[in-house]
């Protein structure tokens, strides 16, 4: 069950510090080796891209992390990330993964894969100027067809490694990251 979507401005100036430092590369281009990873994965984030979220484009965002129980460094890319309401468990708060804050030291994260309604999660998400565009729950097909990029910081080479493989999903967090 979805409760509800949030999108949030905290990291703005991060944003616009780092804006020089981020190009969006064409998912198709990306050259890095897959793996698979259990749902509920716990991981450790060491690093993340930042960048802006786009209305017209499907932008995964890079988390360098640890997979904690094979002690191994990944990249997460994920379009989205999630907060557990822990009075009602079945329901989470989604938001675009450009919202996460690394200021706020919230490094722990469970790891899951990308759901098949992905498509309609993101189109429910805020857009760049934080409205929800109503019409969402018929745009799961446009969502598709969309362009995809991945968020490359210049600055962070480690995320930048085609040696470290990825995987896509959401990061769900204990805490609100954002």
């Amino acid at each position: 069950m979805i409760s509800r979507f949030s999108s949030n401005n905290s990291c703005e100036s991060n944003r616009s510090s780092n804006a020089q430092q981020i190009y969006y590369q064409p998912f198709a281009d990306s050259v890095s080796p897959e793996l698979t990873l259990d749902s509920g994965t716990k991981l450790t984030i060491l690093g993340y891209s930042g960048g802006s979220p786009s209305d017209t484009a499907k932008i995964y965002f890079p988390f360098l992390v640890i997979n904690n129980r094979i002690r191994d460094t990944l990249r997460v890319l994920s379009a989205l990330i999630s907060t557990n309401n822990e009075e009602n468990p079945l329901s989470e708060t989604f938001s675009p993964a450009s919202a996460y804050d690394m200021n706020k030291g919230i490094r722990e994260a469970i790891f899951e894969p990308v759901p098949g309604n992905q498509g309609m999660l993101m189109a429910l998400t805020p857009l760049a100027s934080g409205k929800v565009d109503t019409s969402a729950f018929m745009l799961s097909e446009k969502q598709k067809k969309k362009p995809a990029y991945i968020a490359v910081n210049k600055s962070l080479s480690l995320l930048q490694d085609p040696h470290f493989k990825r995987v896509i999903g959401v990061l769900r967090f204990k805490e609100i990251p954002w």
